[in-house]
């Protein structure tokens, strides 16, 4: 069975997976930035974030 592709864009110009604003990473993690619940995106965190030269 193929993986599904997908675009993931990003706007994280610090972060190491972001590459000319789209996501590199092979796995992404998004959660509630408190708690296990979000009333918008900005409840949420990207936790794949690393800061470029780490």
């Amino acid at each position: 069975m193929e993986q599904p592709t997908l675009q993931v864009k990003c706007h994280v110009s610090n972060c190491k997976y972001n590459q000319t604003n789209y996501c590199i990473a092979q796995k992404i993690d998004v959660a509630p930035q408190n708690g296990s619940f979000s009333n918008s995106s900005y409840d949420t965190v990207c936790s794949t974030f690393e800061p470029k030269n780490s």
